[in-house]
C-alpha cells in the first residue's frame, strides 16, 4: 500500500508516521519543514514547499492519503492567512484525488468548525455557531474534499478533532495548561 501522509511534521502526522515507519516502506510523509533527526532516518521523507506538492508526489500513485497539514491558530497569528493556506493546499489535494483516483482519503478537521460550543455534548450533527476563520476554512474543505472522493469514488474518512495533548503538544490551551502545571 503506498500512502501519503502530509503534515509530517506536525504533532498529529508525526505521531501517525511513527506508526507507519515500522509496517510500510512505502509512505511519503511530505513535510514543510525539519522534524527531529532520529525519526527522519527511518522515513521516506519528501521536504517541499506545499505550492509544489502536485509536482512533488505527481505520477505517484498513492492508495492512501492522510491529511494532516494545516495552519493553525497556534502556528499563525493571521487569521486569514490560515484560511487562505488550507484552502489552498486542500484544493491542491483535491487536484490529486480528481487525478489520480486514491483509494482513500482521511482527512483530520477540528472541531472548531462548531465555533462558539455552547453544549455538554458535541456530536458531529451539532449547530454550527460562528466559527472563527480557522473553523471556516476547515468547515469549507471538508466539503471541497468530500466531493471529490465521492466524484472519484474514493472513501472518505473526516475526523473532526479537540486541541491534542501528549508528550511535545504546543501551542493549544490544553497543552499550555498543562505544561504549565507540569513546570510547576
Amino acid at each position: 500500500m503506498k500512502i501519503l501522509i502530509t503534515g509530517g511534521s506536525g504533532f498529529i502526522a508525526q505521531r501517525i508516521t511513527d506508526l507507519f515507519a515500522n509496517v510500510s516502506s512505502n509512505v511519503i510523509y511530505l513535510v514543510s519543514r525539519s522534524i527531529h533527526k532520529d525519526r527522519d532516518e527511518r522515513r521516506n521523507i519528501v521536504r517541499c514547499s506545499y505550492n509544489s506538492i502536485s509536482t512533488t508526489i505527481q505520477s505517484k500513485k498513492l492508495d492512501l492519503i492522510i491529511h494532516c497539514a494545516s495552519a493553525t491558530p497556534s502556528n499563525c497569528d493571521d487569521m486569514s492567512i490560515i484560511f487562505d493556506s488550507n484552502i489552498n493546499l486542500s484544493f491542491m489535494v483535491s487536484d490529486y484525488i480528481n487525478t489520480y483516483k486514491p483509494n482513500w482519503l482521511v482527512f483530520l478537521s477540528s472541531v472548531s468548525v462548531y465555533g462558539n460550543i455552547n453544549e455538554d455534548e458535541l456530536r458531529f450533527d451539532s449547530e454550527y455557531r460562528q466559527p472563527n476563520k480557522y473553523g471556516l476554512s476547515k468547515l469549507l474543505v471538508e466539503e471541497l474534499l468530500k466531493s471529490s472522493c465521492k466524484a472519484n469514488k474514493t472513501t472518505y474518512v473526516g475526523l473532526r478533532i479537540p486541541g491534542t495533548v501528549g508528550r511535545d503538544s504546543k501551542g493549544n490551551i490544553i497543552s499550555k495548561i498543562a505544561n504549565h502545571l507540569c513546570n510547576e
